[in-house]
């Protein structure tokens, strides 16, 4: 089966000429597909330092839209059966790709598999995610040391970081959400699968090594924070079931609501600002995305509505 890896890149030549390097170990057949995000970078010749020996194909972006549409955009040029989805800051060992496939064809109820993602210095960057009841999510294992090298296990969401999934499932679970900027796109989309019994595994056979938030520290925190809160809301809506829902948005809410007076009582007033706009958007087109969901009655729709704007009219924001 041919692979195709889809690495989305901004502003990003350094750590994208390591990553095209690594790919030079990878025995199997597979085509790099680069989605450039505007970066006025000369994406050629970052390739040609690489020395890369693999059939590749560009795909240039002249606006900056986000990880989801860069992704979308490289998937529409590629070929494989299989795509992977690697971060440009990402460096793969040997077996990479072998073991990724390998645990992705123990079974077609496999939707995605993640690598093993360790940092620079070896410490865990995540070993795949858990979601909790109300909807955020939490990389296992970041920034703790390995006292015993991990053993595959079944996640709730792959790290986008480095991937596999079968182009199929991504094409029939509707892809990653172009609405989502920054952040969430994997935990929307895996949840999407596992409402439909899909399992995520995680591999550590497969290694690679990541630089982390390299892309995303170029995006100011109150920009972060209104992706963050945005995105959440919009998986916690369209993914969770009528009494997850029902009970857990008073206490999503109040979080939130914390959030903004922790942040307006330091100063920020922007990233208060910037909260409150992301639960907004995310009110303005509840009802779509709780639409998309046959687990979520109209009644609890309707009460869920009626939290967000009680929040919206009576939570207190910076002057």
């Amino acid at each position: 089966m041919k692979t195709s890896v889809i690495i989305p890149n901004y502003m990003g030549k350094e750590v994208l000429q390591k990553c095209l390097t690594s790919l030079n170990c990878v025995g199997e057949d597979i085509e790099v597909v680069i989605s450039d995000d505007s970066s006025g970078e000369n994406i050629e010749k970052t390739i040609e330092d690489s020395g890369l020996n693999k059939p590749y194909k560009i795909v240039r972006r002249y606006v900056n839209e986000g990880f989801s549409p860069a992704i979308n955009s490289g998937v529409d040029v590629s070929d494989g059966n299989y795509l992977v989805f690697l971060n440009n800051d990402a460096r793969v060992e040997k077996g990479w790709l072998t073991y990724l496939v390998q645990s992705l064809e123990t079974s077609e109820d496999v939707g995605a598999v993640q690598s093993l993602i360790l940092k620079e210095d070896g410490k865990i960057d995540c070993l795949g995610g858990r979601v909790d009841e109300l909807g955020f999510p939490h990389e296992i294992g970041r920034g703790e040391r390995i006292v015993e090298h991990p053993v595959p296990s079944v996640i709730d969401y792959t790290k986008a970081a480095s991937i596999i999934i079968r182009r199929s499932d991504y094409e029939d679970f509707d892809r990653f959400d172009e609405s989502f900027f920054l952040g969430y796109e994997s935990v929307d989309l895996c949840w999407r699968m596992r409402n439909k019994d899909k399992v995520m595994i995680f591999d550590p056979r497969s290694l690679v090594y990541h630089v982390s938030r390299h892309a995303s520290s170029r995006v100011s925190p109150p920009k972060r924070w209104y992706h963050a809160t945005k995105n959440h809301l919009l998986t916690f809506l369209r993914n969770s079931h009528d009494v997850q829902l029902k009970t857990g948005m008073d206490n999503v809410l109040g979080i939130r609501a914390g959030q903004i007076s922790h942040h307006s009582e330091n100063g920020y007033f922007d990233t208060a600002h910037a909260i409150y706009d992301g639960v907004y958007y995310a009110y303005s087109i509840a009802d779509h995305y709780m639409g998309l969901s046959p687990r979520i009655g109209t009644n609890t729709q309707d009460e869920v509505k009626r939290k967000m704007h009680t929040f919206l009219k009576e939570v207190k924001l910076p002057v």
